[in-house]
């Protein structure tokens, strides 16, 4: 895992589940390196067939597994005009656009990506993969979609993704906050990101006709202790001189 990753993702899967692990630096091609290390180390140590690499985005397995969402959506509410989908690797916009055009190939795709992480955006623009910096630190709040699409998605995104849509940091904290104090429902910052562009003018200029729109929603990387807002307001108190009140 990066070494920035949210305290609770970390605490869930080596507390919560049991796994062991390992940080690295927070760039894809950290992360990367380290996998691979691990699994020629699990192999030297138990055998070939002991150890295997599984990509969260680029494996055909996952991608695959991923496009249920569409499948589950689409079967409570069969007549969306579009699904709206946040992107990192591009691992479950590729499945859910799969499964979607497969029985409906009217509906639209659309993608959404933070202005600091958009290669799916680049990608489309440019007719070819686009990745991002190479060891580039991704300063991004939606610490779910800091990776670039790799050989397995770009192919999806470019052939059955409709549109790809960028949303600023600050959009997509008030999208986070607006979900929890409206819709009462805790998600995280990459699902920020998808609600900032359903709910953009962007979106409805360019697509006037769409009435009925659906957002993948998810919740997987909050830490409540370190929401953007929350972090503002330590960095107001600490800044205050000693004696002073931050104004709430």
């Amino acid at each position: 895992m990066p070494d920035n990753s949210p305290s609770v993702k970390v605490s869930a899967v080596r507390d919560t589940y049991g796994a062991e692990v390992r940080f690295c630096k927070p760039t894809q091609e950290a992360r990367e390196a380290m996998s691979a290390a691990v699994v020629a180390e699990l192999r030297a140590k138990h055998g070939e067939e002991r150890a295997e690499e599984i990509h969260p985005n680029q494996d055909v397995r996952v991608v695959n597994g991923q496009g249920s969402v569409a499948m589950e959506l689409l079967e409570q509410q069969p007549d969306l005009d579009a699904l709206v989908v946040s992107i990192g690797g591009g691992g479950l916009i590729g499945g859910v656009a799969t499964y979607a055009k497969s029985v409906n190939s009217k509906i639209k795709i659309i993608g959404a990506e933070p202005e600091c992480a958009k290669s799916a955006f680049m990608s489309k623009k440019a007719g070819h993969l686009v990745t991002n910096p190479p060891n580039a630190v991704i300063d991004t709040i939606a610490d779910s979609v800091k990776s670039s699409l790799g050989p397995t998605t770009y192919p999806l995104v470019r052939d059955l993704v409709d549109d790809v849509f960028t949303a600023s940091e600050q959009e997509i904290e008030d999208a986070t906050k607006f979900m929890m104090e409206r819709a009462k429902q805790v998600v995280e910052p990459g699902c920020g990101l998808a609600v900032a562009v359903a709910t953009s003018g962007q979106l409805y200029q360019r697509y006037p006709d769409l009435r009925k729109v659906g957002v993948v929603l998810c919740g997987g990387n909050v830490d409540l202790e370190n929401l953007p807002w929350c972090r503002k307001r330590k960095a107001d108190a600490t800044a205050q001189p000693p004696g002073k009140a931050t104004k709430v």
